[in-house]
């Protein structure tokens, strides 16, 4: 009795150790665009009064997602974001600031990254300077409420959370902190009912759009030397199939744990080479997989997209 109560006891007291450890590693970044050309429209459909490709480097505005009932892209810069290198992104968004109050009908884009490890130098002025870049593969879609009166930034001109694609740049090799990245907005829906404005650098550079971060760098069950087999989990990321090798000779176990401890999935003394999770319902974002077999116990971090 006395065996399994002090079991009881260190697995309570290692619970709080797990919470008090994940709250406190919790490190919140702001970045606000900080050039003219860092915030940029794209022309992105045929039969604009600008050819398609033309950049807007200096509107006073971004417009979702359309300008003169024409699609565009929108591209920003954030520069010296201060993340370290695949750190674990438990939060992101971008706040705008009003600049006009519009709300007419739906407006649906779309949130993508670009798939570089440091975006050097501004937008230019040559053609398709924001579609040139190849996108990140995690996307993340934005039904835009109304937005409020100029200058306002609450909720409704607050974008979806887009951890998703930070998680996947700042995972790319070679990002450091304090390199840029670029995150840009396209159309996502078949119609063009309306659009809503934000504030650019060149409208007001104190209310251009800030991009918020939340990350830890060390989450529970990470052994910062890890990843000695790297391939044992795959594809990374997923969309939802997910196969796991045996990492030893003998029989083996998993746990799959969100970035806050939860196990959310688990199996016991498989015996083969491989085994296949189907994680299709689960919520998108940073699990984490223990793999455990009588020789040694390794966690890697997994992306669902």
């Amino acid at each position: 009795m006395k065996s399994k109560f002090y079991k009881r006891i260190a697995m309570v007291f290692t619970t709080i150790l797990m919470f008090t450890f994940i709250t406190s590693s919790q490190t919140t970044i702001s970045v606000q665009i900080s050039n003219s050309l860092d915030d940029t429209e794209e022309v992105s459909e045929d039969g604009a009064s600008d050819p398609l490709g033309t950049m807007d480097a200096t509107s006073s505005d971004l417009e979702f997602i359309e300008d003169d009932g024409f699609l565009q892209y929108v591209g920003m810069i954030f520069r010296n974001v201060a993340i370290p290198p695949n750190a674990n992104i438990t939060g992101a968004y971008i706040q705008f600031f009003s600049d006009k109050a519009l709300d007419g009908g739906p407006v649906t884009c779309k949130f993508f990254g670009g798939s570089v490890a440091n975006i050097t130098a501004p937008f230019s002025e040559d053609p398709f300077s924001i579609s040139i870049l190849t996108q990140t593969l995690a996307k993340v879609s934005w039904t835009v409420p109304p937005f409020g009166n100029p200058g306002e930034a609450t909720e409704a001109e607050r974008s979806p959370d887009i951890s998703a694609i930070i998680q996947e740049i700042v995972a790319i090799t070679g990002w450091a902190s304090g390199n840029n990245l670029m995150i840009g907005v396209e159309n996502d829906s078949d119609g063009k009912v309306a659009n809503r404005e934000a504030v650019s650098y060149d409208g007001n550079s104190t209310q251009a759009p800030i991009l918020n971060v939340t990350f830890n760098t060390n989450p529970i069950g990470v052994n910062p030397s890890r990843a000695e087999f790297p391939d044992l989990i795959y594809p990374n990321p997923t969309t939802g199939k997910l196969y796991i090798d045996n990492p030893s000779t003998d029989k083996f176990s998993y746990g799959i744990y969100t970035i806050t401890g939860q196990l959310v999935a688990s199996r016991n003394n498989i015996t083969g080479s491989t085994t296949e999770v189907d994680m299709s319902n689960f919520t998108k974002g940073v699990y984490f997989v223990e793999l455990r077999s009588t020789e040694k116990t390794e966690t890697h971090k997994l992306i669902l997209k």
